[in-house]
Formats: C-alpha cells, sequence, structure tokens
C-alpha cells in the first residue's frame, strides 16, 4: 500500500509540474531570422496571465523595456516593436499566472536586412 502511494503521488508531482504556464508561440518565433522589422511582438501563452515585464535587447546595445504594458490578464499579448536595426534580438518577459506562481522566458530573434525574401522561420 505504501508503495502505491508513493507511485501515485509521483505521478501527481509530474502532472502538477506539467501544468505550469509556459510561452506556447511567439512572433517573431524563437530562432527566426527576419528580413524586415516587426512592426509589433506577440507572445501567446498557454493560460491567461498578467505581463510584468518585457523588454528587448540587442547584443551589442543595452536593454530596453518595452512599455506601457498591457494591462489585465490574457493569453496573448502583442505590443509595438520598437525601431530595430540588423542585429540579434533577446526578448525576455516576466508574468504572474492565475494560480499566483512568476514565470518567466526570453525568446531571440535576428534582423538581417540582406537576407532573402521568404528566409523567416
Amino acid at each position: 500500500m505504501r508503495i502505491l502511494i508513493h507511485v501515485l503521488s509521483l505521478a501527481l508531482i509530474a502532472v502538477a509540474a506539467q501544468a505550469h504556464t509556459r510561452l506556447s508561440a511567439s512572433t517573431p518565433a524563437d530562432g527566426a531570422v527576419l528580413d524586415a522589422p516587426p512592426e509589433q511582438l506577440t507572445l501567446q501563452f498557454s493560460e491567461p496571465v498578467r505581463l510584468t515585464a518585457l523588454s528587448i535587447e540587442r547584443s551589442d546595445d543595452g536593454k530596453q523595456d518595452l512599455e506601457p504594458l498591457p494591462s489585465g490578464a490574457s493569453a496573448e499579448f502583442s505590443v509595438p516593436a520598437p525601431p530595430l536595426g540588423d542585429g540579434s534580438y533577446v526578448v525576455s518577459w516576466r508574468a504572474l499566472s492565475a494560480d499566483s506562481h512568476v514565470v518567466s522566458g526570453r525568446f531571440a530573434f535576428a534582423l538581417d536586412a540582406a537576407a532573402p525574401p521568404g528566409l523567416e522561420n
């Protein structure tokens, strides 16, 4: 009986660990190489969250916070992209999930105006 309880508790922990909020998609996609700057950045989450921080950083420049942040909880956020030149960018985000956990992550993309059209991922 003890073994059964132990196995069931491990299974419940595994299910709970998989239930945490995650970034399910972004535009631009992680790893994309774009031939033109994006007009906006879009983040899609696996469940509604409150976005608490969003920034973009170019490899040779400093971090730029993107504000104002959208208010309220949602599973998708779109914000206007700042003017971007050629280079590699990392978008970092932090959010508060519905179960009050702080979640964070990042995705990267590159802008190369010399890239042939259609190269984006």
